[in-house]
């Protein structure tokens, strides 16, 4: 713990008192940009996150809308091992992995507008229903997009493997040519662009925190001066009371000894 050493006229050094303010604002200052910047390097990867979430979307709607729509209707209600052998499920399964290709996406689900699950990457998932008035499933359904941010999120992958990750996740309406025919859940990988934007938001901490640096050295050789400067005028001061002293010590002393001597004279006569 820094501590302003108290001097023994009862005043504080100004160094000692400039750096326990310092390391005050420091510490005040130093967590307030990290938490400013943790939060935008969020934010970013949140905005960055949609953007792709809603291109996959609108691509995975325009290449798949058509073959969707047919055989829904179809594959609605049979049980998941029905699904799993028919054609359709091989066909979407290679779809989404050539539309994905180069994209971070992890998870793609689709749904009936009934809440039926046609297709999963995770094929566990085939043939549950989900609630059609259940948030975010009803907004998607309504034709609005909705999207979370799943921090430490675990799913099954495009290719089947189990996977644990910062991901963003999007309910979106599942159209073919202009019209609605289902819903999609997609999540994203965002983990890299949250570490881009964290190292870009470190480096101008780091920036910041070395501009502070350097301010806080050059005040420092500020007060440091003022404080010496203070000091010798302190001490020129004490010098010149000391003199003052002496000069009045020695006249009271000179008017003692010409008193005694006019005492003395006083006497001989």
């Amino acid at each position: 713990m820094i501590r302003a050493a108290r001097r023994s006229d009862g005043t504080f050094p100004l160094v000692g008192l400039f750096l326990l303010v310092a390391a005050g604002l420091s510490l005040l200052g130093g967590g307030a940009l990290w938490l400013t910047f943790e939060r935008a390097a969020q934010r970013y990867a949140l905005e960055e996150g949609i953007r792709i979430n809603e291109m996959a979307a609108r691509l995975i709607g325009h290449s798949m809308g058509a073959a969707f729509a047919a055989t829904a209707s179809a594959m609605d209600g049979q049980p998941r091992e029905a699904i799993l052998r028919l054609p359709e499920t091989a066909a979407f399964r290679r779809d989404l992995r050539a539309l994905a290709a180069g994209l971070p996406v992890l998870k793609v689900k689709l749904f009936t507008q009934d809440g039926f699950t046609i297709h999963s990457t995770d094929e566990t998932n085939i043939a549950e229903r989900k609630a059609p008035a259940a948030p975010p499933f009803a907004i998607a359904r309504q034709g609005a997009w909705d999207t979370e941010l799943a921090m430490g999120k675990a799913l099954v992958d495009l290719g089947g493997r189990r996977v644990t990750a910062d991901a963003i996740g999007t309910y979106a309406p599942l159209t073919q040519q202009g019209r609605q025919v289902g819903v999609i859940e997609i999540y994203s990988d965002i983990g890299a662009i949250i570490g881009h934007s964290r190292r870009l938001f470190e480096n101008l901490l780091a920036v910041t925190v070395a501009c502070g640096g350097i301010a806080f050295v050059i005040l420092l050789l500020v007060i440091w001066r003022a404080e010496r400067t203070i000091r010798q005028s302190r001490r020129l001061a004490a010098d010149a009371a000391a003199e003052r002293e002496r000069e009045q010590a020695g006249h009271r002393a000179a008017e003692d000894a010409t008193r005694r001597t006019a005492e003395a004279h006083r006497r001989g006569q």
